[in-house]
């Protein structure tokens, strides 16, 4: 299932963005049995079997999928016998990503010079309102859609899309060894922001660089407690 997505133009290059959706968990009858299984993987750091039997001990590293606590209650003088798995599992869970940064590196600085264009959509068929490409050698590009309406809820087939070329210009950028692990350290952070649950369950982090001829490379982890049991149907 697609969340949404989104379209970055630069030069002739279209680059499209397409976000998942996060599936939804199978919901489970608290009187059907199932097992509780790791939604990730892990080393786990506390158990907690309400009901069922644990079957992996702290310290243990799991992956995703692994039965936690099984939906079986087994007695000294009964028979195993299936039941609803209740409990919570913690484990130490790693987010980590890697970045090369180069020492020279070409950027694209923007120069303030904009310029604007604009199409007309009608069903299927587009018009341009603008004879030539851009002006610029360099340039990317923003577009603004708008429909048209003739009431508050009756949109007209007929969109009109706003374009904007906005130039660039290319130049050599140098970094210090120091400079490139800093540079690499804030990109990392910032793209781990959206998949780290809680930032006030983080336990640990550790930075690994390797040292090329023409880069770095930096690995940014993150160790994070955090729940990690979910019900599966035995």
């Amino acid at each position: 299932m697609l969340h949404g997505f989104g379209i970055d133009i630069e030069g002739t290059n279209i680059k499209v963005k397409i976000t998942k959706a996060k599936e939804q968990p199978e919901i489970i009858n608290n009187t059907e049995y199932c097992d509780i299984v790791a939604k990730k993987a892990g080393i786990i750091s506390k158990i907690t079997a309400q009901n069922g039997t644990a079957v992996v001990n702290v310290g243990d590293s799991v992956k995703a999928g692994d039965v936690l606590i099984k939906g079986v209650m087994e007695g000294k003088y009964t028979e195993p016998r299936k039941v609803h798995s209740l409990g919570s599992i913690e484990a130490e869970v790693v987010y980590g990503k890697t970045r090369e940064i180069f020492f020279k590196e070409e950027i694209y600085k923007e120069t303030g010079k904009k310029e604007n264009k604009y199409e007309i959509n009608y069903r299927n068929s587009k018009i341009k309102l603008y004879r030539n490409n851009s002006k610029f050698n360099d340039y990317k590009t923003e577009s603004y859609k708008k429909n048209l309406k003739i009431s508050k809820n009756f949109y007209l087939p007929i969109s009109i899309t706003k374009i904007t070329n906005i130039e660039q210009i290319k130049e050599t950028q140098e970094h210090s060894l120091d400079e490139a692990i800093k540079i690499a350290i804030e990109k990392l952070t910032v793209e781990l922001e959206n998949e780290i649950p809680s930032y006030e369950n983080i336990v640990d982090k550790n930075i690994k660089t390797i040292e090329n001829e023409n880069s770095v490379i930096v690995t940014l982890n993150y160790i994070v407690k955090e729940e990690i049991g979910e019900y599966k149907k035995n």
